[in-house]
């Protein structure tokens, strides 16, 4: 078992299978049991189907932004890969790494779409955690409106 799990609507198995591969990550068709599963076992998701499936999948799943799963949904005409849950939690990255395979990453969190980073993933390259976890709404605002140098980045919060 791997890490990150490819769920899909029988429809769409077969490009379901196409990332599981490209990934390396296991594929699992869709039931009933399937998110709230592969939400306790897994740490990135891939949800091929419509997102109103996932939203409602998920919905009474969602405890805290740091623990839930990051959580990317690729439209069913295979174009786009949307980061849903966890956008500064890995699953922007996921969406990148997904535009190997031709998909168009839909990034919507304020800063990385802007192309600035989070307070999240510079702490990730760094090596670090988030201490002051609820300063990262205001530290990314400050990045988003240029407030912190690029050079460099602000570790105030941070710990190795």
């Amino acid at each position: 078992m791997t890490d990150t799990a490819v769920v899909s609507l029988p429809y769409f198995e077969q490009d379901a299978l196409k990332v599981a591969a490209f990934l390396g990550a296991d594929h699992v068709p869709y039931s009933p049991e399937a998110f709230p599963e592969l939400f306790r076992t897994r740490k990135r998701i891939i949800a091929l189907m419509s997102m109103g499936i996932v939203v409602r999948q998920l919905a009474p799943l969602l405890s805290d932004k740091w623990t839930d799963p990051a959580v990317v949904v690729i439209s069913p005409d295979f174009r786009y890969a949307i980061p849903l849950l966890g956008g500064h939690h890995g699953a922007n990255a996921l969406a990148r790494e997904l535009a190997g395979l031709g998909l168009v990453p839909v990034i919507t969190t304020a800063t990385e779409s802007r192309g600035r980073d989070s307070v999240e993933s510079v702490a990730e390259r760094a090596g670090m955690a988030v201490v002051n976890r609820d300063s990262t709404r205001s530290v990314n605002a400050a990045l988003l409106d240029r407030d912190v140098p690029d050079e460099n980045p602000p570790f105030v919060g941070l710990d190795r």
